[in-house]
């Protein structure tokens, strides 16, 4: 997938749900930079594609709920 594809699926994704870019960066691979940088080009491993991939596609674990001490 072409990183121009990869960014326009990310903007669909963040119009859809009603999020930021940056929360996507962090919800998807802890990088609320991440839209950006690859914006200006640069690369990502595969790993990270695959977690990009995955919080797309609504594959992503729902972090466990905080518990607080009464």
């Amino acid at each position: 997938m072409e990183t121009q594809t990869l960014i326009a699926e990310i903007e669909l994704y963040c119009a859809r749900e009603g999020i930021a870019e940056t929360t996507f960066g962090l919800r998807a691979v802890n990088d609320g930079k991440l839209v950006n940088r690859l914006r200006a080009g640069k690369t990502i491993t595969l790993a990270t594609f695959n977690a990009i991939t995955e919080t797309l596609s609504g594959n992503t674990p729902t972090p466990p709920a905080v518990q607080t001490a009464d």
